[in-house]
């Protein structure tokens, strides 16, 4: 023959099933009969069929050949009348599920039809990256990309700031993601917190409560022992009275816009090295005040009349 092909026709018998497969020879034909179930179903050439009896292997034919036929007696034959029919039949059937792979493109392909309680049949190992077919776990810059392509939508949340943080990507048929109450502590004035009983700490302000202690009173640093032990106010002092308390060493024990002086007390910082949200007052910094945080230069926050880098946080007070 000048074309030099050679039909071989190949009856294979497994586990007492007859298969009939056609075999090209001379152009890489393949004998579909020998492969495993994996590499039959991701062969485009061959077509996989359930095994006669449940819990055998499966019947792999060359595509295009007649359904193989079982010639065999069961006691637990799969009856799977779904097997075999093509995606519109599958459809009308409500014993049956289409399956369905995307074979390296969002365009899903009908690969076959099983029972509903049948497992899914695997997708070809086509050795391509899968690709994003949908919005979900994109970045808010890809979101905002795929608006029209996909239908995405970039939602939002508010911060703890006045401002909004990227909250994921969705779908167009799917509703925006709860925002969680990450903020709900958080206070500018008293009345933020009224409802549960806390009290508004500005930042930096100090948690006083619980028993009241008197040291033992004094009148200059020179009772206190000389070194940084200074006379002044304690924190969280509940009298009012001077008492010997540990002073400051370095800026770093004072608060924001004050330095430490030569007596080992936290003073304003001097005029020319105030940080935001304080101005220049007095020959010092002084923290600015305020009734909204429209007072305080557009970056700050209004806690309880002065401008802060951050909101309050609602606090219980010390037992």
């Amino acid at each position: 023959m000048t074309n030099r092909l050679a039909l071989v026709l190949t009856l294979a018998i497994a586990g007492g099933c007859s298969s009939r497969a056609v075999t090209i020879g001379g152009d890489g034909g393949i004998d579909c009969t020998s492969l495993d179930e994996a590499s039959c179903r991701s062969d485009s050439r061959c077509t996989a069929y359930s095994p006669c009896c449940c819990g055998g292997a499966i019947r792999c034919v060359a595509a295009g050949s007649p359904a193989p036929v079982c010639n065999i007696a069961c006691t637990n034959r799969c009856t799977d009348p779904c097997t075999g029919k093509d995606e519109a039949s599958c459809k009308v059937m409500q014993a049956c599920v289409a399956d369905y792979c995307t074979e390296c493109s969002c365009t899903p392909t009908y690969v076959g039809c099983h029972l509903v309680a049948s497992p899914h049949l695997m997708c070809p190992a086509l050795g391509c990256p899968q690709p994003s077919c949908g919005c979900d776990g994109l970045d808010e810059t890809s979101c905002k990309a795929a608006s029209q392509s996909k239908g995405c939508t970039a939602n939002y949340c508010p911060d703890c700031h006045g401002g909004q943080t990227y909250a994921g990507c969705t779908g167009p048929n799917e509703g925006a993601p709860a925002c969680p109450q990450a903020c709900a502590n958080t206070c500018r004035t008293q009345n933020d917190c009224a409802s549960t009983g806390q009290e508004c700490i500005a930042p930096g302000e100090a948690l006083c409560g619980g028993a009241c202690f008197m040291p033992p009173p004094c009148s200059s640093d020179s009772e206190c022992g000389g070194g940084s032990m200074i006379c002044d106010l304690p924190t969280c002092s509940c009298t009012g009275t001077k008492t010997c308390t540990q002073g400051c060493t370095t800026v770093a024990d004072c608060g924001t816009g004050q330095v430490c002086d030569g007596t080992h007390r936290c003073v304003p910082a001097p005029c020319g090295s105030c940080p935001a949200n304080f101005a220049c007052v007095s020959g010092g910094c002084q923290r600015l005040t305020c009734t909204s945080d429209a007072n305080c230069g557009g970056s700050g926050f209004c806690v309880k009349g002065a401008c802060y880098d951050t909101l309050g946080m609602c606090s219980f007070l010390p037992g």
